[in-house]
């Protein structure tokens, strides 16, 4: 059986359904940024946002700025986080707010003692509320 292919606005983006899959492939327009100051620019319904380097003590937070012209207060935005250059520190992700045409989103190191001592990584992707 050929791919049927379900195009959306902007804002959904491309699903792709496929038979024998357990679950369909979401194609959302995707890309990437690299933060300066907590503050960076996508336009995208979904990315992978590379902050700058970090020295987050053990226990608090740093806030990541997404600016984005497609997202609206209503729209539901799920993100997770990752070590990418930095190797101590252990990010979590703790809150996620769509904002009319920003994302806030705030990352705790939970570690027990250890700092951030480079960069994260921080993904997201947005649907349509």
């Amino acid at each position: 059986m050929a791919d049927t292919y379900f195009k959306g606005s902007v804002k959904t983006g491309t699903i792709i359904i496929d038979p024998l899959a357990v679950n369909p492939l979401i194609k959302p327009d995707d890309g990437t940024a690299t933060a300066v100051a907590g503050d960076s620019t996508l336009n995208k319904m979904a990315g992978v946002i590379t902050s700058e380097a970090l020295t987050t003590a053990a226990g608090a937070e740093y806030t990541l700025i997404i600016n984005n012209t497609k997202v609206t207060p209503n729209d539901l935005v799920f993100a997770s986080v990752r070590l990418n250059s930095a190797t101590t520190g252990t990010p979590c992700i703790t809150k996620v707010i769509p904002q009319d045409q920003y994302i806030e989103i705030h990352v705790q190191n939970v570690h027990a003692s250890a700092a951030f001592n480079g960069t994260i990584n921080v993904s997201y992707i947005m649907f349509t509320a």
